[in-house]
């Protein structure tokens, strides 16, 4: 049970090494600025677990 954990854990990190090399700073920093509102605030979206819906806080 241990190996088969350490197999999965080593798998998702190695996925989450390559996602981060796909993205750089100059690209999160646009998409940041993309979802600036009006009034400076950043737009994130959350799930409410009672409602089941999209909240914007």
């Amino acid at each position: 049970m241990s190996t088969r954990l350490d197999k999965i854990l080593e798998e998702d990190q190695i996925l989450m090494e390559r996602y981060s090399e796909w993205r750089d700073s100059e690209e999160i920093e646009r998409d940041l600025r993309s979802q600036a509102t009006r009034n400076g605030f950043i737009a994130i979206p959350t799930q409410e677990p009672q409602t089941n819906s999209n909240i914007y806080m």
